[in-house]
C-alpha cells in the first residue's frame, strides 16, 4: 500500500514539476526554509485557484480571499509546519474530526494530518519544512483530498 501511494505522489509531484515553473521548483527544493508565498503559490496552483504563471503575491493574495492569511501577511515569512497545515485544510475544505469543526485552526488541522498519515508523528508543529518536506507534505494531501473534491 505504501509502494502505490509512494506513486502517486511521486506521479502527482512529477505533474507539478511540468507545470510549475522549473526555477520555483528548484528555488524551493533548495531552500532551507519554505515562506508564506512559496507554500502559497504551490498550494494555490496545484488547487487550480491560480495559474502557474502568476505570482507569489497573488497567491497570497488568494489566500487571504479563503480567509487563511491575515491581511497584512508578509509573503516572504516562514511558514510553520502547523501554519502550512491550516493552509492545506482551508485550501481543501478538508471535514476533519470534532475538534477541527468546532475549535478551526492551526492546532487541530495539524492533528488532523497527522490522523490521516499526512504528517508523521516526529513533524514539530511549530518547525519550519524545507523545500523537500513541503513537497512530501503537498503531494501526499493531493493524493488524499484532491480525489474528494
Amino acid at each position: 500500500m505504501k509502494k502505490i501511494v509512494a506513486l502517486l505522489s511521486f506521479l502527482l509531484l512529477s505533474g507539478l514539476i511540468f507545470a510549475q515553473s522549473a526555477d520555483k521548483m528548484t528555488e524551493v527544493l533548495e531552500s532551507d526554509k519554505v515562506t508564506l508565498g512559496q507554500a502559497s503559490y504551490f498550494i494555490a496552483t496545484a488547487s487550480g485557484k491560480i495559474q502557474d504563471t502568476e505570482s507569489e503575491e497573488d497567491a497570497v493574495k488568494v489566500m487571504k480571499a479563503i480567509q487563511f492569511a491575515d491581511a497584512d501577511a508578509d509573503p516572504s515569512q516562514y511558514i510553520s509546519v502547523k501554519d502550512l497545515s491550516w493552509m492545506l485544510v482551508c485550501t481543501w475544505k478538508i471535514e476533519g474530526s470534532l475538534m477541527l469543526k468546532l475549535f478551526p485552526g492551526p492546532r487541530y488541522a495539524c492533528k488532523q494530518l497527522k490522523a490521516d498519515g499526512i504528517l508523521n508523528d516526529f513533524d514539530d508543529p511549530d518547525s519550519i519544512p524545507d523545500g523537500h518536506r513541503f513537497f512530501n507534505i503537498l503531494t501526499d494531501c493531493m493524493a488524499l483530498y484532491a480525489e474528494q473534491e
